[in-house]
Order: C-alpha cells, then sequence, then structure tokens
C-alpha cells in the first residue's frame, strides 16, 4: 500500500528547530515572534514546542508589528546599521569603549579616594559635636563628594584632534 500524500496530519507541536526549517524563517525571528506565546507542549528533554499554526500567527504577528521580519528585511536593517555606523565614524561622533572604560576606571578611582578620605577625616571631624554641628559636618562631606563628581566630568570632554 502507497502512502497518500493528501492526508492530513494533525498540528503536532514542535521544536523552534523543526519550525524554522518547515515555515523557512531564521530561528531567532522565529525566537522573538514566539516569546509571548504559550507552547502547546514540551519535549521529553522539556524544551518548548509550538504548533505550526501558533508560529504562523506569532510570525504574522511579529512581522505586522514592524519587529525582525522576514529576512530580507532583516538584511535591509543590518545594511541600515551598518551605514549609519560608518557615518557616524566619519563624523567623529563614535568613542572607543576602551576610552569609556578607562574614563569610569578613573572615576571610580576618584570617588574611591574620596570615600576613604571622608571615612577616615569626618568621624574625627564630628567627635563632641552637637547634632546642627554633625549635619554641618554631613553637609562638607556631600559638598566634598559633590565637588568629585563635577571634577569627573573632565573625563568626557571632547579632546582636540
Amino acid at each position: 500500500m502507497a502512502k497518500s500524500n493528501q492526508v492530513a496530519t494533525p498540528d503536532k507541536p514542535r521544536s523552534i528547530a523543526s519550525l524554522c526549517r518547515l515555515l523557512r524563517v531564521g530561528r531567532e525571528a522565529l525566537r522573538i515572534a514566539l516569546v509571548n506565546v504559550t507552547p502547546a507542549g514540551k519535549s521529553d528533554e522539556g524544551h518548548p514546542l509550538w504548533t505550526e499554526a501558533q508560529s504562523r500567527a506569532a510570525l504574522e504577528a511579529a512581522g505586522s508589528r514592524g519587529t525582525m521580519g522576514p529576512l530580507k528585511d532583516q538584511k535591509l536593517q543590518e545594511q541600515i546599521r551598518q551605514l549609519k555606523l560608518i557615518n557616524d565614524r566619519k563624523a567623529g561622533t563614535l568613542v572607543e569603549r576602551s576610552l569609556v572604560a578607562g574614563a569610569f576606571g578613573r572615576i571610580a578611582s576618584k570617588i574611591a579616594e574620596a570615600r576613604t578620605q571622608s571615612e577616615s577625616q569626618a568621624p574625627l571631624r564630628m567627635v563632641g559635636k552637637d547634632v546642627a554641628e554633625i549635619r554641618e559636618e554631613v553637609r562638607k562631606v556631600w559638598d566634598a563628594i559633590g565637588h568629585v563628581l563635577a571634577s569627573c566630568a573632565v573625563e568626557f570632554e571632547e579632546k582636540p584632534k
């Protein structure tokens, strides 16, 4: 007996990989589309499974929202991103991550230095004072912290080329 290709098979739950092959879409696009869809079941390993109908509906809805649509749209978005990156590089508006990380490291160092100084000096200045005088000393500590933070702005000033 030959099997007929026209026999309808029930819409059984499938893995994302299986649905990607069946629907001919990218794994990431399908994963994003299925984020808010309740799985139709779980595999033996505990991975979520969805039906073809659920997947098609989710992809259609995701495409209508303009997020991560078909592969052509994804490719176009990536090309636009690359062009923006090139334009920003030409305009000089890009900053190296290492420069930003270094600036934040120097800022953290200044803040740590101010903390150490206030922890060692402020308590000595507060000994034997009443509440109003202690409040004044606390204001001085916070003023010093504010001064340190304001001085950190130098790290982000535009350097001459």
